[in-house]
């Protein structure tokens, strides 16, 4: 929703693969029947029992935002243009999650003439990747294909990424389980797959998740334990190898 009312619904999310975070939210808008980007930066809250998200826009703002073609890929001299027309600051000046920033509400607090521009950035580059995409990326392991993506989960503070869920086997397996950015060794966008170096048993092995489950600190401290032992146990077998 905006300040004037009902915008439309949110039809998918977008995030970077480079840092793994959320970007945009797809809106498609209730009246004017197109896509609309809506970053982080020009939300004011989300309503999570409602499943309502209040914007720092009138209709009339949201409905002259720059057209995407959800059929292509989005460039960063896209996301730039979007940028400039909300006169919001650009999330990849700087190191942190949100440029200079942990959060997009610290980053919001920027002016762009504040940010220290730099040069090289890539404008013909597409860095995003959607949701119902990634649905689609097989998880490759070197011993082979331990499962694939069908979904994510992300935090309300920063919207960073904070594990991908993973259906283990088959059309006939159940069993799905976490797997963190930070395994990941690289992505491949047109052979849709996410390379790790973890063992194949391991990741059918690893702890299961329960689909709308919270994610508990005993769970992730259980499941990072579980790779932490596998990779001390792969380095000290490295070692007697080596002899």
């Amino acid at each position: 929703m905006d300040r004037d009312g009902e915008a439309g619904t949110i039809e998918d999310v977008y995030f970077d693969h480079l840092r793994w975070v959320l970007r945009y939210l797809l809106l498609r808008h209730r009246t004017i029947g197109r896509d609309i980007l809506i970053s982080p930066l020009i939300i004011d809250e989300i309503r999570w029992p409602e499943r309502r998200i209040r914007l720092r826009l009138f209709d009339e703002e949201i409905d002259a935002a720059p057209a995407i073609d959800t059929d292509r890929s989005i460039t960063r001299e896209q996301e730039k243009s979007y940028n400039e027309y909300f006169f919001v600051p650009d999330y990849w000046e700087g190191e942190d999650l949100w440029g200079e920033e942990t959060t997009p509400g610290e980053l919001r607090s920027w002016l762009r003439a504040e940010q220290h521009k730099a040069r090289g950035n890539g404008e013909s580059e597409s860095y995003l990747l959607n949701a119902s995409t990634l649905a689609k990326f097989t998880l490759q392991s070197p011993q082979g294909i331990p499962g694939t993506v069908s979904d994510f989960l992300w935090s309300p503070e920063t919207y960073a990424v904070r594990f991908l869920v993973i259906h283990i086997g088959g059309l006939l397996s159940s069993k799905k389980t976490l797997l963190s950015p930070l395994w990941i060794t690289a992505l491949d966008r047109s052979a849709a797959t996410i390379r790790v170096e973890l063992p194949k048993e391991a990741i059918e092995e690893a702890p299961p998740y329960e689909v709308g489950e919270p994610i508990t600190p005993a769970y992730e401290k259980n499941i990072m334990s579980h790779y932490n032992a596998l990779e001390y146990k792969t380095r000290a077998s490295s070692r007697r190898r080596g002899g």
